[in-house]
């Protein structure tokens, strides 16, 4: 019994969970780390690949990145005018970092209607209170070959990061 946990313990200390990611690293960043009502804040999802092989991102177009905001414990996303269109892919060799893109974010005061101007393009609008908040990047995968249609696809995200709207 006791071999048999010795072998185990040796098994796993092999692993290879230890190596290096197989998938590129997702990153939020933030124009700024204030912004004011009716202000917008740029938040730009970038990919790095630290592995030793080229990775490969499919993405939906034509707006490939979207930003949510953490609200009450869940990450919730905004108002988004148009839709999918096609599929695009990013090829990022060994070493790589890359803006995948970027989202303009508009916050409007809680009353008011969250409808982003015609003036922005690629906007995300939210109508929330003054306050601390965390949001993150994300871009929208293509579903799964023979998904059916009307099939939700989840987004894959960067990290949350911080920042203040103020009034």
């Amino acid at each position: 019994m006791r071999g048999s946990l010795i072998l185990l313990a040796a098994l796993m200390a092999c692993s290879d969970s230890s190596g290096p990611p197989h998938a590129p690293v997702l990153t939020t960043q933030l124009s700024s780390t204030a912004v004011g009502i009716n202000g917008v804040l740029a938040v730009t999802l970038s990919a790095s690949n630290p592995t030793d092989t080229t990775e490969q991102i499919a993405y939906t177009t034509p707006e490939p990145v979207y930003a949510e905001i953490k609200l009450g414990g869940q990450w919730r996303s905004g108002f988004v005018a148009g839709g999918f269109g096609g599929i695009d892919t990013l090829v990022l060799p060994s070493g790589a970092d890359t803006a995948l893109g970027v989202v303009s974010v508009l916050f409007t005061p809680p009353a008011q209607q969250s409808l982003a101007p015609a003036a922005l393009s690629d906007n995300e609008s939210f109508a929330i209170a003054p306050g601390m908040y965390d949001v993150r990047a994300c871009f929208t995968p293509p579903g799964p070959t023979g998904a059916q249609g009307g099939s939700v696809v989840q987004g894959t995200c960067g990290n949350g990061v911080s920042f203040d709207l103020t009034p």
